[in-house]
């Protein structure tokens, strides 16, 4: 064989070889960029994740509405000694008011992971008070009142007036857990 086929046949072989080793080097860096942009996501919380709560232990978490008009009252008690979810509703004033019904239960994961999701949506840092931002006060709103294990109790009401963007997310974890949206109405899924 003459030494210029022989080096034509060497070059064929090395082309294919020299592309094979470009894309394998391409295929790699794409892929540290996508290892690395998702841990850079996670890592500032810009990936919608869920952050472990670590503050003191939740005891109970009730949660109170009332239409307008001092009408209908429909409370819910979230019992984390228990794992139970309770509700009751009434109309203030009637003279039985009815004991609370047993709506759901949870495992301890379960409660874990309904915390983690109420704490990454804000409900644990909203403020005290909402006040109707138009001061009408016509007998309608809600309360929340979170008790901690270490006897400090957080409480908070609105009068025509809540933070909306954290209940609407909170409302889905609250239905995950007892079927209800609890903060707020809940699209089905």
């Amino acid at each position: 064989m003459s030494e210029s086929k022989l080096r034509d046949r060497s070059t064929s072989f090395a082309v294919p070889i020299v592309d094979l080793v470009m894309k394998t080097r391409f295929i790699t860096a794409i892929f540290s960029a996508f290892i690395c942009l998702s841990f850079l996501l996670s890592f500032c919380g810009c990936g919608g994740g869920i952050t472990r709560y670590s503050g003191v232990s939740l005891k109970r978490l009730e949660y109170s509405s009332v239409k307008y008009n001092g009408g209908f009252t429909r409370e819910y008690v979230f019992d984390f000694e228990s794992n139970t979810v309770k509700t009751r509703g009434y109309i203030p004033g009637q003279s039985d008011i009815p004991d609370y019904e047993m709506i759901a239960s949870f495992t301890d994961d379960e409660e874990t992971e309904l915390i983690d999701r109420l704490y990454s949506y804000g409900l644990f840092e909203i403020k005290n008070d909402y006040p109707s931002p138009a001061g009408i006060i016509d007998g309608g709103g809600w309360s929340l009142t979170v008790e901690y294990s270490d006897g400090t109790v957080k409480e908070s009401t609105g009068s025509n007036n809540s933070p909306k963007s954290v209940f609407k997310k909170c409302a889905n974890a609250f239905y995950d857990i007892c079927g209800e949206g609890v903060v707020a109405g809940v699209t089905q899924k």
